[in-house]
């Protein structure tokens, strides 16, 4: 019996030793698979890496591009998310690898501080055709005698005074005119793409108050408040950015008999919500960021009054400079494929030349009706390069891009026309419009104004 008892326990000893085995090995060949089958994902991340940078399109897609392959080969085996997403990438047949691309590199953003840009030269230029000199703003005295000059009969290279004209001021007599104004204006262009980066579209509207005071009458100064909504989208790739703010000028003018002299600094605060489509083969997200901005800018002109048989001409020169600061932000909502982007600055420093044309005698014989025609020149001195910083979360070190934002253009040109219409010797309305052109961008303007003057 106690013999019996001893082979079997070496029995049950030596088929409990064979379990062990059996669990270790499977173990071991479980682990030797993971381990494999890691190794071979980041040897497909890196591979699918290197095949975006082979197969990107413009600049931009090469930045971002890179930067993935030189962020997963220093940083080793990118998350599971991320890995997904270069996968996925790297499946897209090429047309539609660089649409998904300019997608996950957020293009857009390379453009907001040229619509920035374009923002404040709109009120800028808005401002400054307001406050040029023209043949029906402020009230004038009646000539010796105390009789009223007719409108009809009033010539403005005899000097002869009235109360609508300003041109005539010798003597600069004191007047304390204030006036108060508003307008509305919409606008709507389109910038056209490079080889190194997107086109967008954009649409500005808003409105302004202004307040001023004639010291003199050579002498005028006072002060403007625009708001605005501002829509910025590339629709080909679902991106787009809604700004809206306000903006703030101070200015005054001073005029002679043949010249005169403005001047204007402006400051504006931009809050910005911007929503970037991610959609490509199995992934489909929205990332979202808020952010703001500030732009500085000053705008000084210098003109001459004209006349050529009924016409005023009014040609002109100016230097408007324009400073754009836009904050840094992080996007949520895309996982690994959020960006991340630094404080970015920019400026504008423009040479203008332009001139105004009005009819004295008025539209049809009527003097208070009052056609007016423009053209502006501008030429951009300052750097024409906009871009942004930008940063995948999942690689804030090493996996930093430029975004290359699209070109405005170097020389610019505006013509526009304006009918003014003296409704009431102290209230005046006016309605303009303006086409936009340069070397890439084209745009279509809209505008509105009301004027009271005691």
């Amino acid at each position: 019996m106690p013999l019996t008892m001893r082979r079997d326990n070496r029995h049950s000893t030596a088929l409990t030793d064979r379990t062990h085995m059996l669990h270790s090995g499977l173990i071991r060949t479980l682990l030797a698979r993971c381990t494999c089958a890691m190794a071979l994902s980041m040897v497909a991340g890196v591979a699918t890496a290197q095949t975006l940078v082979l197969n990107a399109g413009d600049s931009n897609q090469l930045q971002l591009a890179t930067a993935i392959n030189t962020a997963v080969n220093v940083n080793g085996t990118p998350t599971a998310d991320l890995t997904l997403g270069i996968n996925q990438l790297a499946a897209l047949p090429s047309a539609q690898l660089g649409p998904a691309l300019d997608q996950v590199g957020g293009a857009l953003y390379g453009n907001v501080n040229s619509a920035s840009t374009e923002n404040n030269d709109y009120f800028l230029r808005r401002l400054s055709d307001r406050l040029r000199p023209t043949g029906v703003l402020l009230h004038r005295e009646p000539p010796a005698g105390g009789v009223e000059v007719s409108p009809v009969n009033y010539n403005p290279r005899e000097g002869v005074p009235l109360m609508f004209v300003e041109e005539d001021c010798s003597g600069c007599k004191k007047c304390g005119c204030v006036h108060v104004w508003t307008d509305g204006y919409g606008r709507h262009g389109d910038v056209s793409g490079t080889a190194d980066a997107r086109g967008f579209d954009f649409t500005q509207a808003g409105g302004s108050f202004g307040f001023e005071r004639a010291i003199d009458d050579c002498l005028l100064i006072g002060m403007a408040t625009n708001f605005f909504e501002n829509d910025l989208g590339d629709s080909p790739i679902n991106s787009n950015i809604h700004a809206h703010g306000g903006q703030m000028a101070w200015y005054g003018r001073a005029q002679g008999e043949v010249i005169y002299m403005t001047s204007i600094l402006s400051y504006t605060h931009d809050y910005f919500d911007s929503n970037r489509r991610v959609a490509f083969g199995a992934i489909d997200r929205t990332a979202q960021a808020t952010f703001e901005g500030n732009e500085f800018s000053s705008y000084n002109e210098t003109g001459l009054f004209c006349y050529l048989g009924n016409w005023n001409i009014q040609p002109y020169v100016a230097l408007q400079y324009i400073l754009v600061e836009q904050d840094g932000f992080t996007e949520t909502g895309a996982s690994s494929l959020n960006l991340s982007t630094g404080q970015e600055t920019a400026d504008s420093l423009r040479g203008i030349f332009g001139t105004r044309v009005e009819l004295d005698q008025g539209l049809c014989g009527n003097p208070f009706l009052i056609p007016e025609f423009h053209t502006r020149f501008a030429r951009e001195y300052a750097s024409t390069n906009r871009n942004t910083f930008a940063a995948l979360n999942s690689f804030p070190t090493n996996g930093g891009f430029l975004i290359d934002g699209a070109h405005l253009g170097r020389d610019f040109v505006v013509l526009g026309t304006a009918l003014h219409w003296m409704a009431k010797p102290n209230l005046k309305i006016a309605l303009g419009y303006d086409f936009t052109a340069s070397q890439h961008i084209t745009s279509h303007a809209g505008i509105g104004s009301l004027e009271f003057n005691w």
